[in-house]
């Protein structure tokens, strides 16, 4: 499986017609991880900022 953007794949889902539970399982076991990477980035991003001395 290829990985897309977050908003990529969230146009996506929002394109699909409602009601189509297997294809809204596959698209959460598609966007977990991405959002995963997303929320360690940030993590990381505030940890780097914390580190650096203000003058």
């Amino acid at each position: 499986m290829r990985r897309r953007s977050f908003k990529q794949l969230v146009a996506d889902y929002q394109a699909m017609p409602g009601g189509d539970l297997n294809r809204e399982i596959a698209y959460m076991s598609e966007i977990i991880p991405v959002l995963l990477k997303h929320r360690a980035a940030a993590l990381t991003a505030r940890r780097r900022q914390r580190r650096t001395p203000r003058a």
